[in-house]
């Protein structure tokens, strides 16, 4: 068995609504090609639950360290259904650091790592997003989403042509704020 998660503690203690996962992992070297389709399945429907479970919750509307958990966790699992999720709570600034460790497991917004985290997925929400958010915060973290992901180069091609799409005023605003934005990032290391 390599797990047993029970995450009701996250949205108001052991009683309320709690859930047992409990996943075996077979040694598949052992197993029948149907007895390891079947393993399979089950690991990876459990994760879907999981998934589902921790979206719910964060739906819910928690306490703001809860949400902090939730956002990571769902980024540690990269799971695409989290997204849209994630893009809504972009915003939300981490209250402290980790209890356990003292240290920052996440980042300042959480929902910015936990959507670089699933990547394309994520960049693909984030561009659909920015031509009608129009907070300069969420603008911000949308656009380091995209660069984090695709880079300096490849993240600007996608804003622009996200801009060139687009047909009214004020989306076009937003774009090239959001372009603003994008360009007044820290030069890329990595790509």
């Amino acid at each position: 068995v390599i797990g047993r998660f029970g995450f009701a503690a996250l949205v108001g203690g052991e009683k309320a609504a709690s859930r047992d996962y409990k996943i075996r992992v077979d040694q598949f070297a052992n197993l029948s090609e149907k007895e390891s389709d079947q393993a399979s399945e089950k690991i990876l429907e459990t994760h879907w639950n999981i998934v589902a479970d921790l979206i719910g919750q964060l739906e819910k509307k928690p306490s703001d360290e809860a949400k902090v958990y939730l956002i990571y966790l769902l980024g540690q699992l990269r799971d695409y259904r989290a997204v849209t999720v994630l893009a809504d709570h972009i915003d939300l600034k981490a209250p402290r650091l980790d209890p356990a460790t003292g240290i920052r497991r996440w980042d300042r917004y959480p929902a910015v790592g936990a959507l670089r985290n699933i990547e394309r997925m994520a960049v693909s929400e984030m561009l659909d997003r920015l031509p009608k958010d129009q907070t300069a915060l969420r603008r911000k973290l949308m656009v380091t989403v995209v660069r984090e992901v695709e880079g300096e180069t490849k993240g600007r091609t996608y804003l622009e042509g996200v801009l060139a799409g687009q047909t009214t005023d004020k989306a076009k605003a937003n774009l090239k704020a959001s372009l603003e934005a994008f360009d007044a990032l820290k030069p890329d290391v990595q790509k």
